[in-house]
């Protein structure tokens, strides 16, 4: 019963991994903004270095959300963009 339960889980980490793959690369590329890459470039290089087709991405600490915006590069992606500090989201 033990394995029936654990394989039933797989599925859902399988899901995730993209998810960690890209936000850790989210966090490399944060740094070309600041170096005067566009976000659509950032997002680009996100996308191209985690190899995600599409799913859930989650974007915490999106500043203004102009990358998190970019990311939704297609339909196959939804994004969600957090950030703790109201005066970047507002903008």
């Amino acid at each position: 019963m033990a394995s029936t339960a654990r394989s039933g889980m797989r599925p859902t980490c399988d899901r995730m991994l993209p998810a960690v793959l890209l936000g850790l690369a989210g966090g490399v590329w944060l740094c070309g903004t600041a170096a005067g890459q566009t976000p659509e470039g950032v997002a680009k290089g996100i996308l191209e270095a985690t190899g995600v087709k599409g799913g859930l991405i989650v974007h915490l600490g999106c500043g203004d959300g102009k990358v998190t915006a970019a990311l939704h590069a297609s339909n196959a992606y939804l994004v969600h963009g957090i950030d703790t500090d109201a005066d970047d989201v507002a903008q």
